[in-house]
Order: structure tokens, then sequence, then C-alpha cells
């Protein structure tokens, strides 16, 4: 890789690493899970391209880890997977349902 490519790869590294701690910022589990998801793809897709810039493979490769290292952290430690209205997570407490954001209770 060349200078910019490596400056691009560690920049989506980063931009990767503010979405997995910034969400500690942000007021409703919704929109932490939005910037969750956001940041690893934004982030991830600046890497595939800084590695898949001279090698197609070492982009392929860093997708692929990319897709599971956000699906894993997301399952172990977040309740951030969310498909078809249904929380999956490792934790009792994260498969919870979200709090209503306009504090009315449930129905």
């Amino acid at each position: 890789m060349d200078m910019s490519a490596d400056i691009a790869f560690w920049a989506g590294f980063g931009v990767v690493a503010i979405g997995m701690v910034g969400g500690a910022f942000l007021s409703t589990r919704r929109d932490r899970r939005r910037a969750y998801w956001i940041c690893w793809l934004a982030g991830g897709v600046l890497m595939v391209l800084a590695a898949g810039h001279d090698d197609t493979h070492r982009g392929l490769t860093i997708a692929g880890f990319c897709v599971a290292m956000s699906v894993i952290t997301a399952f172990f430690r977040s309740p951030h997977l969310k498909i078809g209205g249904v929380i999956f997570a490792a934790s009792r407490n994260d498969r919870q349902p979200d709090p209503p954001e306009d504090e009315q209770p449930p129905r």
C-alpha cells in the first residue's frame, strides 16, 4: 500500500473506533445503534477501498473481517443487532425491547 492508502485505511479504522465508543454519548438506544452501524459501514468501506486498491484479495479479506467483527461485537457486547424488530444479543438485558422514546408506557 502507498502512503495515501495507509492513511485512508487508518482513517477507516478510526471511524469504526469512534462508532464503537461514541455511542456512549448518545441518548437513545436507537441513535446508538444507528451510529454503530453507520460508522462500521463507512469505516469498513474506507478500509476495504484502501486495502483493495492494489490487491483485491486483501480488500475482500478486510471486508469479511469487518462484517464478522461488526456482527460478533454487536451480538456479544450490545443490543445493536436488530433484524426485523427482533434484537439478537448474548445478554438477556440486551435482548429486551427498546424503551419507548417518547416516554409513553408500552401497550
